[in-house]
């Protein structure tokens, strides 16, 4: 059987490959080492889709690796199902934390849980677009106090 594909299926191929063994690989047991063997051998072929940037051989392991490039096009792609948890998790925080600090007691609960969503959605897009990159810890020592 010979199966034809562009440079550009092949590199999904990969990416495919990389992630699925990545992600099996985190068990060890036996019956997973298949996947690595599917993955070295998919890797092997980088070289003649002209992929070569993406993938290299260690000679110490005797293994095909993928490069920095390649393991930034795959986390630019790919979110752990944790990342995404905690991302949520510390939005809808945040939200709240927001919403009760900016409400009045006379406020309604309606209001609030408003401005919670609200708040919710901004932190939501903005980890979206910088993930914590802009995220900091401010203490009392860093904020003038009046």
């Amino acid at each position: 059987m010979d199966v034809k594909c562009t440079q550009e299926q092949f590199q999904l191929l990969m990416e495919m490959a990389y992630i699925t063994n990545r992600t099996v690989g985190t068990k060890k047991q036996d019956h997973l080492s298949n996947y690595e063997d599917l993955t070295q051998y998919i890797l092997s072929y980088a070289k003649d889709f002209g992929l070569e940037k993406l993938v290299s051989y260690d000679e110490e392991s005797k293994k095909y690796v993928p490069t920095e490039d390649f393991k930034i096009q795959l986390n630019r792609k790919t979110k752990t199902p944790e990342e995404e948890v905690f991302l949520d998790q510390l939005a809808s925080r945040l939200g709240s934390r927001d919403a009760l600090e900016e409400a009045d007691r006379e406020d309604k609960l309606d209001k609030v849980i408003e401005q919670k969503i609200h708040y919710h959605s901004e932190y939501l897009k903005e980890f979206k677009t910088f993930k914590t990159d802009r995220l900091y810890v401010v203490t009392s020592e860093d904020v003038e106090m009046d």
